[in-house]
């Protein structure tokens, strides 16, 4: 008895986010670009099979996700391709294991760098305030101080003008005197109290610059953490968002059983394309060398930066070579 071969396309796409590029040999570029055609008319079905419950992704989105999927080949071939049903065809399904638990332990690790990030730069703003704050006191503290020394001269020259010989003053000129003693001494409070809050001021200043500056060395640290372990996700040739389809033949007679795996999820859009990337494969078209062709075998991404989410015209070319291929042209 001959067993049945199993082809197997692994295709590998970027970690989302960290820079990481995993992908199997470029495929040979497809056929030059032919007059378009609608010449794919046989369908292909695929249902939802199992869907690990760590990805916290419900049968009706991941179903939502694959039928915008299958649309993006469905337009461009200007007929249905695929079609759902409740367990034909191809069986999607997704699958949790160490590359989506690295990621999830990279993303927080990311949020956790982005929050601190904003912390630190919330930190900045507060400083930047406590110091403008500490400038104005020291302006108001200058400015009483020469009011004081003002006052203090006033009551001198005054005192000394209407002293006598004997060291005495005037009666007449004494509440003169106390009226400016008793300026300066509100001034002098008014001062003391303005350089009281002034070092209270500089005392939340330097608290929170060491704050900060501990952000700031949490942040390293952890952005450090994140490159190394990110390096370390790189060097798996399996690391990355994966598709695998795998397609069972006998002896040239192809058997019915298809799958397409996804591994890891780091956001919708990221599904949307591994999905479309998987449909392609299952009609036949090899990876592509243009950078934003959603068959490309390198797909590169930052957070934020969202993956292809239509064909190309690379994408196009390749279709309608595989639907000129199917109907024998």
């Amino acid at each position: 008895m001959i067993q049945a071969k199993q082809a197997r396309c692994v295709c590998a796409l970027i970690a989302i986010g960290f820079g990481l590029v995993t992908s199997t040999a470029l495929a040979s570029r497809v056929a030059q670009d032919r007059p378009a055609q609608t010449l794919c008319r046989s369908q292909v079905a695929w249902h939802i099979a199992d869907i690990d419950p760590r990805f916290n992704i419900s049968r009706k989105a991941l179903i939502d996700t694959m039928t915008a999927a299958t649309q993006l080949w469905n337009q461009a071939a200007e007929t249905p391709l695929f079609v759902h049903t409740r367990d034909q065809g191809i069986a999607v399904s997704l699958i949790f294991d160490h590359r989506q638990a690295l990621y999830d332990q990279l993303r927080e690790m990311f949020d956790q760098a982005e929050q601190l990030s904003k912390d630190i730069a919330q930190a900045d703003q507060d400083l930047a305030v406590l110091n403008a704050e500490i400038d104005e006191l020291n302006t108001r503290i200058d400015s009483e101080n020469q009011q004081l020394q003002a006052l203090q001269q006033d009551f001198e020259a005054l005192r000394d003008r209407h002293t006598n010989r004997r060291g005495q003053v005037p009666s007449s000129v004494m509440p003169k005197l106390q009226t400016l003693q008793a300026a300066s001494q509100e001034v002098h409070d008014q001062l003391q109290n303005r350089i009281r809050e002034a070092e209270r001021v500089r005392y939340r200043f330097n608290t929170q610059v060491a704050e900060r500056n501990l952000l700031a060395e949490q942040y390293t640290g952890l952005v450090n953490d994140l490159n190394r372990r990110s390096a370390a996700q790189g060097a798996d040739t399996n690391v990355g968002e994966h598709g695998i389809f795998i397609r069972q033949r006998g002896r040239n007679v192809e058997v019915a059983e298809e799958q397409i795996h996804v591994f890891r999820v780091s956001s919708q859009e990221a599904l949307l394309t591994i999905l479309a990337h998987e449909l392609g494969h299952a009609i036949g078209i090899n990876h592509l060398p243009e950078p934003d062709a959603i068959m490309t075998a390198r797909l590169e991404s930052q957070l934020g930066q969202l993956l292809p989410q239509h064909l190309s015209n690379a994408d196009r070319r390749a279709l309608r070579v595989v639907c000129q291929r199917a109907a024998g042209r």
